[in-house]
């Protein structure tokens, strides 16, 4: 239901690619949290990572860089922090 939301408000994630990127961003906070980094520490990370992947892209030629799949991580790794922090505080 939350993820309905989500793509309605945000439909350029409801392309496969960038719901990938957001599921990503959005795991990668929520790992580093479980492990017992900071709220700050775990979407830095699930952040960095979006822009690591797209320089990688970038550099092997392997992948497409886009600006929007980082924009998706990222929002991704905001929505996790949120939902860690939503938790930490209850």
């Amino acid at each position: 239901m939350m993820l309905n939301k989500i793509l309605i408000k945000y439909p350029v994630l409801s392309q496969s690619d960038k719901l990938q990127h957001f599921i990503v961003g959005h795991m990668a906070t929520q790992f580093f949290a479980v492990l017992g980094f900071s709220i700050l520490y775990s979407f830095l990370f699930g952040f960095f990572l979006g822009i690591l992947k797209e320089i990688t892209d970038y550099t092997t030629k392997k992948g497409t860089p886009d600006i929007v799949d980082f924009y998706a991580t990222a929002l991704g790794a905001l929505f996790g922090a949120l939902f860690v922090g939503g938790i930490a505080i209850r």
